[in-house]
């Protein structure tokens, strides 16, 4: 958990001390009460009792939430001191990942050092990506390319092994992998496509569009029920632009209708 950017609110009284950091500092609290030992985790019983009694045995006047000389509550205070006394997990690598199984009928990959796990998706997501991955086959260079769909990409300085529903891979390092029997290199692939489904979350979606686009991979978001593809380019600033039915995408000089990815059977 990330400490708060901006300092707690301080009364600008020294009778009114509060549990916000206005304890002279050799009366302060918070040093001894937040952790016993360098290896033990942090323990802060937190809240207006507590508040309370750190103030009498510090000999100090006590503020009460509803204090009109402070002018504000307490409450964000103690949620305050609570984040900045649990420390922040450390990132999962890719090392600790690859040891990682999900549960049947689960996806998961590695984001920004986080595992995130989602469903598998059903017949529409199923559709709409076996159109994309058909089409882009037609559009590639085979003697160049290759066009491949649910598997771990690589990005090891970010800790992050996105699995993109299709994308576009240099063909010398398809073959590499497939001879090595490991995960591709992120930064060898040219196209990831991801398509909406209602499980996918947004915050870790935004994070892996950022991860492709940050390492210079075209990036296409297909939203089946809107029938919209968004793209996403490197740029300054980022070039992101939304298609509707009539638009044509362009792929290695070639044209991919987006009625077409969205034509079911």
């Amino acid at each position: 958990m990330t400490r708060p950017t901006n300092d707690p609110p301080v009364s600008s009284s020294r009778e009114k001390a509060s549990c916000c950091g206005q304890f002279p500092p050799d009366k302060s609290p918070l040093p001894a009460s937040r952790t016993s030992g360098p290896n033990e985790p942090a323990e802060l019983p937190l809240g207006p009792e507590w508040c309370k009694k750190q103030h009498e045995e510090a000999g100090l006047a006590h503020a009460s939430d509803k204090d009109s000389a402070l002018g504000f509550t307490l409450e964000p205070l103690y949620n305050w001191v609570a984040m900045a006394s649990v420390p922040s997990a450390p990132p999962i690598t890719i090392e600790q990942y690859l040891s990682f199984e999900s549960p049947n009928g689960y996806r998961d990959e590695l984001i920004n050092g986080r595992i995130i796990v989602s469903p598998e998706p059903k017949a529409l997501h199923f559709d709409v990506s076996e159109n994309v991955f058909e089409l882009l086959k037609g559009a590639c260079n085979k003697e160049l390319h290759k066009v491949a769909q649910r598997m771990n990409l690589c990005f090891p300085d970010v800790n992050s092994m996105p699995s993109p529903d299709v994308f576009v891979i240099n063909l010398a390092e398809w073959q590499r992998v497939r001879t090595e029997e490991v995960y591709p290199d992120g930064s060898k692939v040219l196209l990831a496509v991801e398509v909406i489904s209602p499980s996918n979350r947004p915050n870790p979606l935004r994070e892996k569009v950022a991860i492709y686009v940050g390492h210079g991979i075209e990036t296409w978001v297909v939203e089946p029920k809107k029938q919209e593809v968004k793209v996403h380019r490197r740029g300054e600033p980022l070039i992101e632009a939304s298609l509707s039915l009539q638009s044509v995408l362009q792929w290695n000089g070639k044209s991919v209708p987006l009625s077409a990815i969205f034509q079911l059977p």
